[in-house]
């Protein structure tokens, strides 16, 4: 026998130890799953018809189990719930305007646990714009003139359509409206307006009956003796045609065809956007060739270049930046036509 007594004590030791763990067991057994909400944030706020991403951190306490995640939405921190993914990781478009309590739930077949936050769902009025007549320059037309209107609508939230886009034509003196075209641009026939002021607005409907609307006043006056030109309409074709452009509002860098950087070669690090801009120009006296064209070239608001050519159609090569390309006509009698702007966007694919 030993009679050690450091022995003796250290053999006590581990025999107490052994039998207060089998009398306490595991302190982390009977326990549920841990959750936690990663995404959305509580509060957040989503755009109808964008993705809502559904992430959620989940743990179980058995490494064994097997965990079953749900992810159901409230309204109105109501029911019913609405089921919207089994995965930890997810994402979801299908709730409507309002308040959501969005639920993570787990379960290892035992126990259950999850967490909630809150967000909001909106649905915001789409944005419309009168690109031309361009609202910036001197709005004054004679009776004879055409006159072209050109529209463009921005939505977030992805549910309206330019080709949903309305226009409506009063005078402001009063009287029914006017005739107009559907879509995004449209022309006034001239003669078709009597001298005096006008009202053109631009208004499009969403899917969710939200309505977005802009307009403008312009003059009518009576015919001089010689009227100034009228640029009817204007086109912008991109050489060549990316898949992803979006004309006439955005278009994406190519490799470019010329030196664009300047560096002393064509390769790889040339890239820019080549754009033909066409415009169709009338005049009661002179012919097309004789008119006289000005181009003005603006970057970010900034005036970058201007040139005249001897036709309506000009060719220019563009690095990503936001533009805006302004065309005026002038005949022989040294009479201006009202300006009509290109806006758009080169970038590059993201």
């Amino acid at each position: 026998m030993n009679s050690n007594p450091s022995f003796f004590v250290s053999r006590v030791f581990a025999l107490g130890l052994l039998v207060f763990t089998a009398a306490c067991g595991d302190p982390t057994a009977g326990l549920p799953p841990t959750v936690e909400i990663l995404r959305p944030i509580d509060g957040e706020v989503f755009s109808i018809g964008r993705d809502i991403p559904l992430d959620c951190d989940v743990q179980a306490v058995d490494e064994a189990a097997e965990l079953v995640i749900d992810w159901s939405a409230f309204p109105n921190g109501a029911g019913p719930s609405i089921f919207l993914s089994d995965s930890a990781s997810a994402s979801t478009r299908d709730l409507g305007v309002g308040e959501h309590q969005i639920v993570c739930t787990v379960s290892d077949g035992d126990q259950q646990n999850n967490d909630l936050v809150t967000i909001t769902v909106t649905n915001d009025a789409p944005v419309v714009t009168i690109v031309n007549p361009d609202p910036d320059s001197a709005l004054t037309f004679f009776a004879g003139e055409t006159i072209a209107y050109l529209g463009s609508v921005f939505d977030a939230d992805l549910n309206a359509d330019l080709e949903d886009l309305q226009w409506e034509l009063i005078s402001t003196s009063g009287g029914p409206a006017l005739p107009t075209d559907e879509g995004e641009r449209g022309t006034i026939p001239a003669g078709m307006l009597e001298p005096g002021e006008y009202q053109l607005t631009a208004y499009v409907r969403d899917a969710l009956d939200e309505v977005g609307s802009t307009w403008i006043t312009f003059d009518v006056l009576a015919d001089p003796e010689d009227l100034p030109p009228s640029i009817e309409s204007g086109s912008v074709v991109a050489t060549p045609t990316d898949p992803n452009d979006n004309p006439p509002v955005s278009y994406f860098v190519e490799q470019c065809l010329v030196d664009i950087n300047g560096d002393g070669y064509h390769d790889g690090d040339d890239l820019c956007q080549r754009l033909t801009f066409n415009a169709v120009v009338t005049d009661d006296h002179d012919a097309p060739e004789e008119l006289t064209y000005t181009w003005t070239v603006r970057e970010d608001d900034m005036v970058i270049d201007t040139f005249t050519t001897p036709a309506s159609v000009t060719q220019l090569d563009f690095e990503p930046g936001q533009y805006e390309i302004q065309l005026v006509a002038t005949d022989t009698s040294g009479n201006d036509s009202v300006p009509y702007a290109f806006p758009f966007i080169v970038t590059t694919l993201i």
